[in-house]
């Protein structure tokens, strides 16, 4: 032990000398440090430029906190629609989630006059066991028996659990927390996966919680049914030791004007950039979504690369990928339209969401970094994803792919 933390003493030296901004009077070693010292760094304003769109959109400020850095979209979007998001629907009584007897598939009733949006990685808890909703989905208002395409992000369980209803879900409050487990769901599109990655996910919740935080004998794990995600997100110390950095960001959010996205890094690495065409819908998603990234920045903590304060981010990647042209749009029911996009390597993931009563307007776009350990598994023996060279100052941004190259 001993011999370890002196190998880690160059490391913490470098940091104190890039970590300016940090209280001079806290000594609470990193590796013990209860509640992280947020650290703030704002970034150019570089415009993406997206002629076929005709919404430019910029990087704003950029913020970081431990190993977490966000960085925010701001632009003007088209859409003025009114959509209700998930979990406020199911709080409100607007829609009843269904079970089918299939685990890949529900079925949703919309009881309101409101249009219900569903993000993909949305998790519903109950039924006989919990689900996440692969793919964004739109339901127009008193739309009936609507299927909705599933996986179980809980296993050994087919009957109710306590009090909670066998036929239909109670809740949704959270979303997936893993870029794998999203891969797994939304692109791959395979049960056995997300069974995986939901059991490396909730180990290395337990990981993140011991080395960042020093909660060695806590088991994210919850009696009531020890593989159930929902429950594990919900657990009390990781909710406590999330809430800082939530607040944190979620205050920084609100400083800010025409957010219309974000993106996240953890550990110098980008993983993940969503943005909407509609600025209401991004502000009631936002809480699900950053509890998402802060809880992946905690599964993901890695010491080492945590100290590297100026290792490269792979931002810069995107202005030269080369991509695939998008697959057919598919019809994920009467009104959303979901297009699927990859770069040549297939390292980055595109997904455009369209609601089919706006011509030529998407919704949601959903651009999604593979791990370099998913890539290492694509059986065609691709080349794995590599890190830029180029810091995050740096980028100069082209066009992303259009929805309408594919009209």
């Amino acid at each position: 032990m001993k011999s370890s933390v002196l190998k880690l003493l160059p490391y913490l030296f470098s940091l104190s000398l890039f970590l300016p901004s940090c209280a001079q009077d806290d000594q609470t070693p990193l590796l013990t440090r209860s509640n992280p010292v947020p650290t703030t760094r704002t970034a150019q304003h570089p415009t993406i430029s997206t002629p076929n769109w005709g919404l430019p959109y910029e990087v704003g400020n950029r913020f970081r906190m431990d190993n977490l850095e966000v960085f925010f979209l701001t632009g003007n979007p088209e859409n003025q629609e009114s959509y209700v998001t998930l979990d406020q629907a199911m709080e409100k009584e607007y829609v009843k989630v269904k079970e089918t007897g299939q685990v890949n598939q529900l079925q949703i009733n919309n009881l309101s006059d409101h249009y219900i949006f569903i993000h993909s990685g949305d998790i519903v808890k109950g039924g006989k066991q919990d689900r996440t909703l692969s793919k964004d989905v739109i339901i127009p208002p008193h739309a009936r028996k609507v299927n909705l395409a599933s996986f179980c992000v809980e296993s050994a369980r087919w009957t109710n659990r306590g009090e909670e209803a066998v036929t239909h879900f109670q809740s949704n409050n959270c979303m997936l927390s893993s870029r794998d487990l999203k891969v797994s769901s939304k692109y791959r599109q395979d049960q056995g996966k997300v069974w995986e990655k939901v059991s490396e996910g909730m180990n290395e919740i337990n990981n993140g919680l011991a080395v960042k935080y020093g909660y060695y004998s806590v088991n994210v794990s919850d009696s009531a049914s020890a593989t159930s995600l929902q429950l594990a997100l919900e657990n009390d110390t990781l909710n406590k030791v999330r809430e800082e950095m939530i607040q944190y960001f979620t205050d920084r959010l609100m400083e800010s004007e025409q957010v219309v996205g974000f993106g996240y890094a953890i550990n110098g690495e980008v993983y993940e950039i969503n943005t909407y065409n509609n600025q209401q819908l991004f502000q009631d998603l936002w809480p699900k979504l950053i509890a998402s990234a802060v809880t992946e920045s905690i599964s993901d903590f890695d010491i080492m690369d945590s100290l590297q304060t100026e290792k490269m981010l792979s931002l810069n990647q995107l202005d030269s990928l080369q991509w695939i042209s998008p697959t057919d749009p598919e019809k994920v029911n009467d009104i959303t339209r979901l297009e699927t996009q990859t770069s040549g390597d297939e390292a980055v993931l595109l997904f455009t969401t369209s609601d089919n009563r706006f011509a030529d307007q998407w919704l949601h776009q959903n651009l999604l970094c593979r791990s370099e350990e998913e890539m290492k598994s694509i059986s065609h023996g691709g080349p794995a994803f590599q890190n830029s060279n180029a810091p995050i100052d740096s980028i100069q941004w082209n066009d992303f792919p259009s929805m309408r190259q594919s009209r």
